[in-house]
């Protein structure tokens, strides 16, 4: 049933990304842009650009070139970036580490904060205590990822000189103290590698950019855990264990707790998706060599091939997540069933 369940969703899948790959390839065209000049440079003359054209099919109907594009994307050819003059699968996969290192870290500190946070304003209904987090809630809801992302720099680079205001690990530090690359990410590999020097540089760098990203998804989270919880610990079941004497915290983090988090689980993959949005302003504030700065400098310069390449990563990267979510859900909630008409 369960494998049954995965490859319906999995099914769901292709359908989905094959609507982004339409709704992107068609916008990235209607631009107004040449990308065969883009290709040749600056100084391309006519003849030069209609001889691209006809070698790389830029010429061809609209549909053909899908087509043309979709036929590669089978065969694991994402096309050739048009800025770059690289494969865009070399380009994706060199910077996949980066966002993923930058996402993993931003997703833990939304959730090891923001459930603890909304949990205590929930058992502490009405105090200063559940005023403070509702208030952090509602700034993280409220205040865009890349506006906090420059007080950040402003106050603890620019001001205060505690943190770095830009890269991924000090120049220095790489230079004297390289990383033996085994994973991409720069955290695991020193820390494997027992490369404590560039783990601290790696560390420091991503302080500023993990938080500006965690804020908004950990306001969310507060507030879904401060509601979920508000309304279990209104239940029946639960003034029935305080009715036999049952101590509070057993009630509240035994009994309730579990059933509070569901809506939470679910919670977590809408917050990726919006962690991947902000990647394409925070890496490039924060000057990140990672699929979202990737991105955004491609939009700008309409590369459509390294456009694709992102849009298709993002999106099966949301739905993967979400899947994940799914068998979370389903394994912290045995009451659920994957095919009830089947029960």
């Amino acid at each position: 049933m369960l494998v049954r369940y995965i490859a319906r969703r999995l099914l769901l899948m292709i359908f989905v990304l094959l609507g982004v790959s339409v709704i992107t390839f068609v916008l990235t065209h209607i631009v107004p842009s040449s990308p065969a000049a883009m290709w040749i440079g600056d100084r391309a003359t006519q003849e030069q650009i209609d001889r691209v054209n006809e070698e790389m099919g830029f010429n061809k109907p609209l549909h053909v070139q899908y087509f043309l594009y979709m036929r590669n994307l089978l065969r694991g050819d994402l096309g050739v970036s048009l800025r770059t003059k690289q494969p865009v699968r070399e380009e994706l996969a060199r910077r996949f580490s980066a966002t993923f290192e930058l996402i993993t870290l931003s997703m833990l500190v939304a959730v090891i904060t923001g459930v603890p946070l909304g949990i205590f304003s929930a058992t502490h209904k009405d105090s200063w205590g559940d005023r403070i987090a509702r208030l952090v809630s509602i700034s993280g809801v409220s205040l865009p990822s890349f506006f906090l992302a420059m007080l950040l720099q402003l106050m603890f680079s620019s001001n205060w000189h505690l943190l770095p205001l830009q890269g991924r690990i000090d120049s220095e530090v790489l230079a004297d103290f390289p990383i033996t690359q085994i994973t991409g990410s720069y955290l695991i590999d020193a820390l494997v590698t027992g490369n404590g020097i560039a783990f601290r540089s790696s560390l420091i760098h991503l302080i500023l950019p993990v938080f500006a990203i965690a804020f908004t998804s950990l306001g969310i989270v507060t507030r879904i855990s401060r509601s979920s919880m508000v309304e279990i610990l209104n239940e029946d079941y639960i003034r029935t264990a305080h009715a036999y004497g049952m101590s509070r915290p057993v009630v509240e983090y035994k009994y309730a707790l579990k059933n509070a988090l569901l809506p939470v689980i679910t919670i977590l993959g809408l917050s990726y998706g919006y962690m991947l949005g902000g990647t394409f302003f925070i890496e490039s504030m924060f000057d990140l060599p990672g699929l979202g700065r990737f991105g955004y400098t491609s939009i700008i310069r309409n590369d459509f091939p390294a456009v694709m390449g992102v849009t298709l990563v993002y999106a099966s990267s949301f739905i993967l997540v979400n899947l994940i979510v799914d068998m979370i859900y389903f394994a912290v909630d045995p009451r659920i069933r994957l095919e009830p008409t089947e029960a």
